[in-house]
């Protein structure tokens, strides 16, 4: 399923692996607060939106998690933010550890699920403490 994306400064519609909008070069996926601390009230609900419209289809895109946190950031909502961006370390470590292990090319290929559900496991009680 494919959703329709705007971006979030001009509103030109966009694809989901747009980095940069065509029509007024701004960036698409932000990480950082500097950029978003420039933007309206208007422009940064406009990006929360289009982040959380990604996140429906996939919640375990990096790039959208960054930005609602930068978004929630922002705004001052901490304890908001928090969440995805356990999720976005969560799913860079994921990342990390796939081409780490696809670079290997061996049989520990095989290992990623329980590596990665015993690091899953041992960073959300390592987050409670």
């Amino acid at each position: 399923m494919s959703v329709a994306l705007q971006c979030p400064q001009c509103q030109a519609p966009i694809s989901a692996n747009t980095k940069k909008c065509e029509y007024c070069q701004s960036e698409i996926f932000v990480n950082s607060v500097a950029y978003l601390s420039t933007k309206d009230s208007g422009v940064i609900s406009r990006y929360l939106s289009s982040y959380q419209t990604l996140l429906n289809e996939n919640p375990r895109n990096l790039e959208a998690n960054v930005g609602v946190g930068v978004c929630f950031l922002i705004r001052g909502l901490y304890q908001e933010a928090q969440p995805y961006f356990v999720m976005a370390t969560k799913n860079l470590f994921r990342i990390f550890l796939k081409l780490m292990l696809q670079k290997l090319r061996s049989p520990y290929v095989s290992l990623y699920s329980s590596v990665a559900r015993n690091f899953s496991t041992a960073y959300d009680t390592f987050l409670t403490n």
